[in-house]
């Protein structure tokens, strides 16, 4: 049985990593077709800041959460709710810090380091995302620690197929007035893609239910223990990517 759950697994997630890897390759090319000149430079200039925002509010949870609920079957030492909220609640206490941060310094960032005031918008468009994504990978890991792939597989899917008709829909509609509007829009329809995965998460949770195990402790500084490794190993290649455009920009 455990052979045949495991097959099972390994065929749902090839089968969906090749689709969202398509999807995914699809969305560029739309994205580039549809985007001006313009349009387009000012979207790879905003996605590395995007990218090193959001893995600092992520903290590698979905990593994370699959490691811990996985271990939980066997050890039965925390319970899964409270290792879930907790998870959920440090995602949105960190990303409501790296929101500040972003407010503080955007000008900074914008203008004197990646010398294009253009880009203000489209950065700030992502204080949208950057709880919604936290929020997204504790959920996916914990179905992932369950075994559960298919959800996991399928909220990734859903996420991809949102995100690319949302941004196009944007896109349309705003590229012949401005720009700048559009490649806000696409940001956006990032942080729409992650809505539309959280939800559907959040209806598999309520059918299955959530294992509450009462008078455990540890849940948050297990979580902190394990999240902290692979968070600094993502930050630098975040950060190496987000110096990329300010080094060229200024070069």
């Amino acid at each position: 049985m455990k052979t045949n759950s495991f097959f099972k697994n390994t065929i749902v997630i090839l089968i969906t990593s090749l689709i969202i890897k398509i999807l995914g390759l699809l969305n560029k090319i739309l994205i580039t077709k549809s985007l001006n000149i313009d349009g387009m430079s000012l979207y790879v200039l905003t996605m590395p800041s995007v990218v090193l925002l959001t893995s600092i509010s992520s903290l590698s949870l979905n990593s994370v959460m699959s490691k811990l609920i996985s271990q939980n079957l066997t050890v039965k030492k925390f319970s899964n709710k409270k290792l879930l909220t907790n998870a959920i609640l440090l995602s949105l206490l960190v990303s409501i810090f790296v929101i500040l941060i972003l407010l503080l310094f955007i000008n900074i960032l914008t203008k004197n380091l990646l010398n294009n005031a253009n880009l203000f918008f489209p950065i700030l468009s992502s204080v949208f995302l950057i709880p919604l994504v936290g929020i997204s990978d504790c959920l996916r890991g914990y179905f992932n620690g369950l075994k559960n792939m298919k959800v996991s597989s399928l909220s990734t899917l859903i996420e991809q197929i949102s995100r690319i008709t949302s941004t196009l829909v944007f896109i349309l509609i705003t590229i012949k007035y401005n720009y700048i509007l559009s490649v806000s829009l696409c940001v956006i329809g990032l942080a729409i893609g992650e809505i539309c995965s959280i939800i559907y998460t959040l209806i598999k949770l309520k059918k299955e239910g959530l294992e509450n195990k009462l008078g455990t402790k540890g849940e948050i500084n297990a979580i902190i223990k394990e999240a902290v490794p692979p968070t600094l190993s993502r930050l630098i290649s975040s950060f190496s990517h987000f110096l990329e455009p300010i080094i060229y920009t200024n070069v």
